[in-house]
């Protein structure tokens, strides 16, 4: 999309002047989470390493590409270790964008972090009052942005109800943070908790409005574990924040449940029993499987799961993600994709455990909430790609990786 091409472009420029301070912001920032992005890159690479006959032919999963070479008399030529490399090379350039986030704000002080996140919050806001019109004047109000979309529900500036869900609930935990650091500093505290109070409710009824049922449940979960935000906050204003949070959550509930009831049920009524996940599921597992241990490469899923469908399995509809996140990395990347993910894993939960233990010295309120925010965020994006793929766009992945740079301390702060 023309779009994403802008974007991209964008991020390129911005990524130039952050390689004019490599050497002085980094040398303070954790190793582990640069060397993951570094391995990254290289592992997309390596998808475009151009291999002989006699290499790539015997790879896994690629008998079938020789046979047809064989079968027409043409003798094998060189080809890269991915299947698609057009495609491969759409991927790589869409990881553009999310890097030049998390290298930007991982050298951003804390009150520079706190400005991109209050943006996000008063974002969020805005695109559920745009979901409310698109409700509220119908599928050809053209408040709708994109030719191809969820037509007649929420979708805000997202194409996708569940993309849109995903960046609403994400945040849920962001506007608590804001929540404890207005307690906790702030002069005309009440109008600001009011003010963030009332974002909250929105994003809750946000996803009520969007029919997402992946975005409903995850929705109260954040909510609910906003919560854990209050309770390990300083004593003066945990019983405040956390009488204002579970307000929050019980009157944003109780509006899902008057307004947005009807369309959920409906939702649930039409879309289990069409719902083909678990064939999804099942068919890129047994395609994963056959090009273990290198994967068929990065964004190749749309040519490779036709390859595996039964007449069984086959859906009305074309197939252009796995809905499961993890099982498609797994096609696309293989066991080094895996092995990058579980480092990732590693990563995020000591670094949320160091978090959880206490307030991180000579640091504020809001501070500290954001980082442990980040990680509830975090984890809330990693449940719902095993039942979708809401890291598929780049505003999701851009939030992705701030989340990802919020959890790091600021080298001003550590250096």
């Amino acid at each position: 999309m023309r779009s994403d091409a802008l974007i991209q472009i964008i991020s390129l420029g911005l990524l130039s002047i952050l390689a004019w301070q490599i050497d002085r912001p980094f040398r303070a920032v954790d190793g582990w989470p640069l060397a993951i992005v570094a391995t990254l890159v290289l592992l997309f690479c390596g998808q475009f390493i151009w291999l002989p006959p006699a290499i790539w032919s015997k790879l896994p999963g690629r008998d079938l590409i020789a046979s047809v070479y064989s079968a027409t008399n043409i003798d094998l030529p060189w080809l890269p270790l991915s299947l698609d490399p057009a495609a491969s090379w759409r991927s790589a350039l869409s990881l553009i964008p999310p890097i030049a986030v998390f290298l930007a704000v991982v050298q951003l002080p804390w009150r520079g972090r706190r400005s991109l996140s209050l943006m996000l919050v008063c974002f969020g806001v805005v695109s559920v009052i745009v979901g409310l019109a698109q409700l509220t004047l119908g599928e050809r109000s053209g408040l709708y942005l994109y030719p191809i979309s969820n037509f007649g529900s929420s979708v805000g500036f997202f194409a996708n109800r569940n993309h849109y869900a995903a960046f609403l609930y994400s945040m849920i935990p962001l506007a608590a943070a804001w929540v404890i650091g207005v307690l906790g500093a702030f002069e005309l505290r009440l109008v600001w908790l009011i003010g963030l109070l009332l974002a909250g409710v929105t994003f809750l009824l946000g996803l009520g409005m969007s029919q997402s049922r992946a975005g409903i449940v995850l929705g109260i979960f954040a909510a609910m574990a906003s919560m854990l935000l209050a309770i390990g906050s300083v004593t003066r204003i945990r019983k405040v924040a956390l009488t204002s949070l579970f307000v929050m959550s019980v009157t944003a509930v109780a509006l899902v449940v008057q307004y947005g009831l009807a369309g959920i049920l409906s939702r649930l009524d039409t879309g289990i029993a069409a719902d083909y996940r678990l064939v999804f599921a099942r068919v890129t597992a047994d395609a994963a499987r056959s090009f273990q241990p290198i994967g068929s490469g990065f964004g190749t899923f749309p040519a490779i799961y036709p390859m595996f469908e039964r007449t069984n399995d086959l859906v009305p509809a074309f197939v252009n993600h796995a809905h499961n996140d993890w099982f498609e990395v797994w096609l696309e990347g293989g066991w080094p994709a895996i092995g990058l993910a579980v480092a990732f894993l590693f990563w995020l939960g000591r670094a949320s455990l160091r978090l959880w233990r206490g307030p991180i010295a000579g640091h504020r309120d809001i501070d500290w909430a954001h980082a442990r925010a980040a990680g509830i965020s975090l984890l809330l994006l990693m449940l719902h790609s095993m039942v979708d793929y809401p890291l598929r766009t780049s505003t999701n992945m851009c939030l992705f990786a701030f989340l990802c740079a919020l959890i790091i301390e600021p080298p001003h702060e550590r250096a």
